[in-house]
Order: C-alpha cells, then structure tokens, then sequence
C-alpha cells in the first residue's frame, strides 16, 4: 500500500514538473529564431549589405543539409 501511494506522489509531481515546462519553456524554434536574428543583426551592425547577409544565410543553410541527412 505505502508503494503505491509513494509511485501516486511521484507521478503526480513529475507530470505537474512535465505540464510547468510544456507551459513555460520555449519550442527549440523559438531560440533558433532568436539566434538568427542576433546573428543577422550583428552582420548589419558591422556593416554587412543586408543581401550579402541573406545570401551567406542561404548558402551557409543549404550546405548544413549534407550534416542533417546522415
């Protein structure tokens, strides 16, 4: 009896662990996102052409496909 009440609380606070961090922690996209921007900011900051920065983005995103796809 004392087992299943001990595997009940256990449960319960790892599924209320498991709702807390569905609700309050960000996709993975959201920091991908946020990170392009920085970059991409600091690209224009330093004085990159806003096409420049988007080419390099581009060619630098499709030669990472490689790496993904092994």
């Amino acid at each position: 009896m004392a087992a299943e009440i001990q595997d009940s609380r256990s449960a319960r606070f790892a599924l209320r662990c498991s709702n807390w961090a569905e609700r309050w922690f960000p996709d993975s996209w959201v920091f991908a996102a946020l990170a392009v921007l920085l970059v991409c900011i600091g690209a224009l900051a330093m004085g990159a052409k806003p096409t420049d920065t988007a080419k390099a983005f581009g060619d630098g995103f499709w030669s990472l496909i490689p790496f993904t796809m092994q």
